[in-house]
């Protein structure tokens, strides 16, 4: 087994996909499973793999129908997806959404089915894969390793995680915890795996982010843990975690009541707007005096990025601050004010840019994506509502 850990934008996929294209280049009949969470993500899989396949095989093309199986975590009917496949090749019956979701929440649904599966399968699964490669990993609970470790041959496992994706919860993945369960199976060490086999690394960490320029992840940081706060939101464990994630520990030790300096290492963010332009030019802040006012300096703001700085629409966001998913979950149960408040700004912002003839917000927040393989994001020309 191997992990690897990264900022978003550190390459997380293109190892991952990399490693799909030279395992089955090596050995052309090897079963090998890349599950992820994201549906938007099976189309820029597949284009990877391709490409780094073409490219160390003198043009031949991957086999996606018998070889390498690019599947979505949950799938269904309509789509193949690793849960979905593991209750069919077991004789299990899967369980819908719906039926998940009314017995735990729309957040724990997945978690839910693949507990279920274990417990029915008693943690025992046929074994189809000789390698399973797990992106966005994350994202997933305990339950689904567990699910992918019981689909996999020799516990040939590689998982991509995300340490910082959610700021609430940073603590160090144990990994021995994760995949240690009720029905026989053992948590993975990695520590002891890599004393044991010094040759092979186990846990690789990738501190570059070649995504997000410097001065924006800082700034993310520094918000998202609440740096400047009176009180800390969060805090990393050690320093080593924060050099793990490409800073320099400039002081102190992760204690409480300490005072810590850290800072980016240029190394690790080689993308440096600060060259061209000034933080103020990077990063604009606008303490608006009431609604309208708001409201009319977002529409500006997007005409000027598209008139003057010649962006697509398509290449912007509009992020409410109102959690849209939570919103329209049937447990939480929204009031019916809060849904007018945030359609009535959709619709305002909506009708200014069309006004102005540039496409209007396409998402609106309380429509479901069906199971359909185009989002919403990845539609062109077209202005996007997130939360």
């Amino acid at each position: 087994p191997q992990r690897i850990r990264g900022l978003a934008g550190s390459g997380k996929t293109i190892i991952l996909c990399m490693k799909a294209a030279i395992l089955h280049l090596r050995n052309p009949k090897l079963q090998i499973l890349y599950t992820f969470t994201t549906k938007s993500l099976h189309d820029y899989i597949e284009m990877l793999i391709t490409r780094f396949y073409k490219a160390m095989s003198d043009g031949l093309t991957p086999d996606f129908d018998s070889a390498i199986h690019i599947q979505h975590s949950w799938g269904g009917k309509n789509l193949k997806g690793v849960y979905y496949e593991a209750c069919s090749d077991n004789n299990i019956i899967p369980v819908d959404f719906k039926t998940a979701r009314s017995n735990s929440s729309v957040d724990d649904a997945f978690d839910y089915i693949c507990k279920d599966l274990l417990k029915q399968s008693n943690g025992k699964l046929n074994k189809k894969y000789d390698y399973i490669l797990m992106d966005e990993a994350q994202d997933f609970k305990p339950s689904f390793y567990q699910v992918c470790r019981a689909l996999v041959k020799n516990d040939c496992l590689v998982w991509c995680y995300d340490d910082l994706q959610n700021i609430f919860h940073v603590d160090m993945q144990d990994t021995e915890k994760t995949f240690k369960n009720e029905y026989g199976a053992e948590g993975i060490n990695l520590g002891a795996l890599q004393s044991a086999h010094p040759d092979m690394d186990n846990d690789i960490v990738l501190p570059k982010s070649y995504r997000n320029p410097k001065e924006i992840l800082v700034m993310a940081h520094a918000v998202g843990f609440g740096i400047y706060n009176d009180k800390l939101i969060q805090m990393l464990q050690n320093n080593e975690h924060w050099e793990d994630l490409g800073y320099k520990v400039i002081k102190g030790n992760c204690k409480n009541d300490e005072e810590m300096i850290i800072e980016r290492n240029p190394e690790c963010s080689p993308l440096n707007l600060s060259k061209y332009q000034s933080p103020d030019e990077i990063i604009e802040l606008y303490s608006a005096e009431d609604f309208d006012s708001e409201i009319a300096w977002i529409c500006d703001k997007i005409v000027e990025a598209i008139r003057v700085d010649k962006l697509r629409p398509d290449d912007i966001t509009v992020v409410s601050m109102i959690d849209i998913i939570n919103l329209i979950s049937i447990k939480s149960q929204p009031t019916l004010e809060k849904r007018k408040s945030i359609l009535t700004i959709f619709l305002i912002i909506s009708t200014k840019l069309v006004l102005q003839r540039i496409n209007a917000l396409l998402f609106l927040p309380y429509t479901r994506q069906k199971e359909m393989r185009q989002p919403w994001f990845s539609l062109l020309d077209v202005i996007l509502w997130s939360s």
